[in-house]
């Protein structure tokens, strides 16, 4: 127990030191059936970072990020062809 706490917070201590800000890229805005979602994405190695940075008021945060995340996968799976 006590080394997978050791492990929990190692993990912590590292995500903390992680700075985002070399991976970003330019926010992209989709147009989407309720609205305009603003994304900011990062590099397409690191897909589970892309989040909403905007969205409308009819549609939920959970909703925002996950269009945000399949424009990451898509655009991935562009860049590979």
């Amino acid at each position: 127990m006590k080394i997978q706490m050791i492990g929990a917070v190692g993990m912590l201590v590292l995500a903390a030191a992680c700075d985002k800000s070399d991976y970003l890229t330019p926010e992209v805005t989709l147009d989407t059936d309720q609205g305009p979602v603003t994304c900011q994405l990062y590099t397409t190695d690191r897909l589970y970072w892309d989040e909403a940075t905007g969205h409308p008021d009819t549609m939920s945060a959970a909703a925002a990020d996950a269009y945000c995340k399949a424009a990451g996968k898509q655009r991935k799976a562009d860049a590979k062809v």
